[in-house]
Formats: structure tokens, sequence, C-alpha cells
């Protein structure tokens, strides 16, 4: 597979695999290096399909009411 192909979801978009590595690497999440390549991206996939629920930095994250 080449950086062009696409990672075969079930989600409604469909990622390369270099939007996937440059989301991977913006993030910095920490995927297992013993993961074969079909298996990697179908976690990067997986995070991006939910990257809203993850603070991109310190700066991003939102605020929490308390109600006593």
């Amino acid at each position: 597979m080449n950086d062009t192909d696409h990672v075969d979801s079930q989600s409604e978009q469909t990622m390369t695999k270099a939007e996937l590595d440059k989301f991977h690497q913006s993030y910095g999440f920490k995927v297992s290096p013993s993961l074969d390549e079909d298996k990697r991206y179908q976690i990067l996939e997986l995070l991006y399909k939910y990257k809203s629920v993850f603070a991109y930095d310190v700066s991003t994250l939102g605020r929490a009411k308390v109600h006593r």
C-alpha cells in the first residue's frame, strides 16, 4: 500500500494514509509499533472518527460547571 491508498472502514468518510499520518502526528497519539500496517491504520481511522472527544492541546479543553 502507498500513501494514496484509502483505508477501509465503516465510517462515513474514508481518509487516505497520508491524511491519517498527518492527523496522528498532529495529535501525538502513541500507537504501538508492533501493530501491522493495516491494524495501525484501523486504529488511526477509529481515533479520527472520534477526534472530537480528544483535546488537541490544553487550550482546547473545556470547563465543566459544578452544581452544588
